[in-house]
């Protein structure tokens, strides 16, 4: 199985699983960090990582990181995360209609992905 990352938009990725090519029936994840960095105050270019948990699929779930300085998405088993301390904070499922709503916010940090399936977050 590879997962496919897909940039929409600013801030925006869609995530889905394929096998042979062909995308995996209910694997799909709309992800939209706009709601989260306009509740933190921060802005695309800045140093900050939202760390997130995928939601689906079952069994082979992964942790993702948006870095808001590249404006990028990576996606992880086992990421690293060396030197920082995240705020952990959830919007009200209620007023967002996107996901992820519950985050881990590392601010002055930078992701970078070495590796084929790691991301690690350090400071930045």
């Amino acid at each position: 199985m590879d997962q496919n990352i897909v940039k929409v938009g600013p801030g925006r990725f869609e995530v889905y699983w394929t096998v042979a090519g062909r995308e995996i029936p209910d694997t799909r994840i709309h992800l939209d960090f706009n709601p989260l960095i306009r509740h933190s105050a921060l802005k695309r270019g800045d140093a900050f990582v939202i760390m997130h948990w995928q939601d689906k699929p079952k069994g082979v779930r992964r942790f993702g990181a948006y870095d808001g300085r590249t404006d990028s998405y990576y996606s992880s088993a086992n990421p690293g995360i060396h030197g920082v301390v995240p705020t952990a904070f959830q919007l009200d499922e209620n007023s967002v209609s996107t996901s992820p709503t519950a985050v881990l916010l590392f601010l002055n940090a930078i992701a970078t992905k070495p590796a084929q399936d790691l991301f690690v977050i350090q400071a930045g």
